[in-house]
Formats: C-alpha cells, structure tokens, sequence
C-alpha cells in the first residue's frame, strides 16, 4: 500500500533520501514520475553533500521527456564515477506483492531438493568469484 502511495505521490513531489558510505562515497534514492532511481557517486568529496539528506519538494513542471521515461522498464548506468539503477514503481509493487504471497505457499523440502539447492547456488557463487 505504501508504494502505490508513494507511486501516486512520485508525480507530484519529488523525494530523496541521501547517505554517506565510506570515506568518499554517496548512496541516494530519489522519486521521478512513475519510477524510482537509485544511484551510487563514488570518489565524491563529501563536502559536497550533507552528511544524511531528506527532501522533497514539488514538481512544478514535468521532467522533460526522454528516452528513460518512454521507455518502461528497469535501466542501468554505470560508469567509474557513479551507478544508476531506474526501477518503476509497478515493477516494485509487483516484487513485493509477491514477496508478500510467498508465506503462504506450502513449501515440502526433501533432503535431495536440499543438496540440489546448495548444489546450485555453491556453482553460482563460484562463478562470480571466477569472473570477478
């Protein structure tokens, strides 16, 4: 219910919530029309930021449009400098509505479907070491 709120709200207001990481590091998650952006500023003195950011202020204007509100969907941008997730408020309320439905599913797990698992998620893990 929360994020339908706070889809609604995102075409009227825009909020944002900022915090520093580490020595030179800034996370922030803002509100747009319809979608919500994450991003990450590395190598960022923090005397350009305030040490924890809340704010909103409301949208006099539409932002003008591009190709990141034409188009739906996740987006990604990382460079050496910053990293930006975009995510629409319908793809989140989706996650998480079926988050919410997971308690519920009636779950029987074997020992086999246990090594089976681990198994799996063991060759994932060591694929991303390997490649990283």
């Amino acid at each position: 219910m929360l994020l339908i709120a706070l889809w609604v709200r995102s075409y009227a207001y825009r909020d944002e919530v900022g915090v520093p990481y580490g020595a030179f590091g800034y996370v922030m998650i803002r509100s747009y029309p319809g979608f919500l952006l994450h991003y990450v500023l590395f190598d960022t003195p923090q005397v350009d930021y305030y040490p924890y950011r809340i704010s909103f202020e409301p949208l006099y204007k539409p932002p003008p449009l591009s190709w990141r509100t034409m188009v739906p969907g996740i987006h990604l941008l990382h460079d050496p400098q910053e990293m930006q997730v975009e995510l629409p408020f319908w793809f989140l309320t989706l996650v998480t509505g079926a988050f919410m439905y997971l308690p519920w599913v009636k779950w029987h797990f074997s020992l086999r479907t246990l090594l089976i698992a681990m198994t799996v998620i063991s060759a994932l893990l060591g694929l991303i070491v390997s490649i990283s």
